[in-house]
């Protein structure tokens, strides 16, 4: 009986403790975001309107529309001074087959409903703009979700499955400054 009562004291007393102990995963994720803010990048997690939900998702049980979202972490890189030019614009990866209404702007992207169509037209009516937006989505990890240019920082939307040592962060962080200098180029900063 001795014996039963101790084991029970120790797993009372062991048993937090193992529970806040960092699992794989947030030791993953605490690496790749070292690095990132290593790289210059500030970390948001945030949401990514899902393009492809199962009826499920788009209906609650009783019968309220939902806008389903994929989790997601946004990583951001500043583009040091506020643009010429206001608004922002978000490009979304599209899968193979949405299953909600999105206006595809290059083949295989879309622009997100909240997105400032008019900056977008601005953007995108500029010399090599296309090619930028498609070369940076081939560049970036398998699970980014979306690209967003606005007037103060470049984002890249991904599910940040990689690993701090696989060398992404340092793609991303490349791409993102890309489409910095792009936007300096085209827009300037006030």
């Amino acid at each position: 009986m001795t014996w039963l009562i101790i084991f029970l004291v120790v797993a009372l007393i062991a048993g937090p403790i193992l529970y806040l102990l960092p699992n794989e995963r947030d030791t993953r994720l605490t690496a790749l975001r070292a690095v990132a803010r290593a790289q210059g990048l500030s970390i948001q997690i945030t949401s990514v309107a899902k393009l492809d939900p199962s009826a499920a998702e788009r209906v609650s049980a009783g019968g309220k529309r939902l806008q389903p979202k994929t989790a997601c972490a946004g990583y951001k890189l500043p583009i040091g001074r506020q643009m010429s030019i206001s608004g922002e614009f978000m490009l979304i990866k599209l899968p193979p087959s949405p299953s909600v209404v999105v206006d595809e702007v290059l083949p295989g992207v879309g622009l997100s409903l909240e997105s400032d169509k008019r900056l977008w037209a601005c953007y995108s009516a500029g010399g090599n703009a296309a090619e930028l937006i498609q070369d940076a989505f081939c560049r970036l990890p398998a699970d980014t979700l979306a690209i967003a240019l606005e007037s103060r920082n470049v984002v890249c939307f991904w599910q940040e499955k990689a690993k701090a040592d696989e060398g992404q962060v340092e793609v991303i962080r490349a791409v993102l400054g890309d489409l910095r200098d792009d936007l300096q180029a085209r827009f300037g900063t006030v």
